[in-house]
């Protein structure tokens, strides 16, 4: 299949592994084909680091090695997806109580997420750029400045405005940052205060009491 690129066959494990249910362990086959494929990735500052990946998918014509690689490495899109959905969309900290209305709230925010994502989609195919490459935050931004205008317009006056924005959402570009990585810090300080556990009409009673 290549160099760095083979096909082993792996045995089921005598033993359960810890932390793997039984009806999972017993569905398990008695052998696996896994196809283990290594590459170097190489970070400018940094050493090269080598990658193994072990996949399922085994034709290497219809995956190729380089194809399996750089999906790995994409990886760190979909760190950014989740940052979006959890602080771009403001739901980092959910405002409904119940279990049926929390399941609401998410519902729209993912319907919300995914009509952004539509709308970059469709501005990376107007401007011809990758719509991984534009930016989230800034395809938010422009959309709600041109929400007033949209909400007021006359139907050729929609048309000219919809236009502009997918041209303002198309040249909003990120740069090109393959391999990057962040630390995983918080850059402010914490609170000192306690967390809120309890209605506040209740702590305000416990206060005056």
């Amino acid at each position: 299949m290549g160099k760095d690129d083979r096909v082993f066959i792996w045995d089921k494990p005598k033993r359960r592994p810890k932390g793997l249910p039984q009806h999972l362990y017993d569905s398990l086959p008695p052998t696996l084909e896994i196809r283990v494929i290594r590459f170097t990735v190489d970070h400018k500052g940094y050493r090269s680091k080598t990658i193994w990946v072990a996949t399922t998918l085994l034709d290497p014509v219809a995956y190729p090695k380089n194809k399996i690689a750089d999906l790995y490495e994409r990886r760190w899109d979909a760190e950014i997806n989740l940052r979006h959905l959890k602080t771009s969309m403001d739901m980092d900290m959910l405002r409904t109580k119940s279990p049926e209305m929390a399941r609401k709230e998410l519902s729209i925010y993912f319907l919300a997420y995914n009509l952004i994502r539509s709308l970059m989609d469709l501005a990376a195919k107007t401007c011809d750029q990758d719509p991984l490459r534009l930016s989230f935050k800034g395809t938010l931004q422009h959309l709600n400045t041109f929400l007033p205008l949209l909400a007021m317009a006359t139907p050729k006056e929609r048309k000219y405005f919809y236009n502009a924005l997918l041209c303002f959402v198309g040249n909003e570009r990120l740069p090109d940052r393959p391999h990057r990585f962040e630390p995983r810090v918080v850059k402010r300080r914490p609170k000192s205060s306690r967390w809120m556990q309890e209605p506040r009409a209740v702590l305000k009673q416990k206060l005056s009491a």
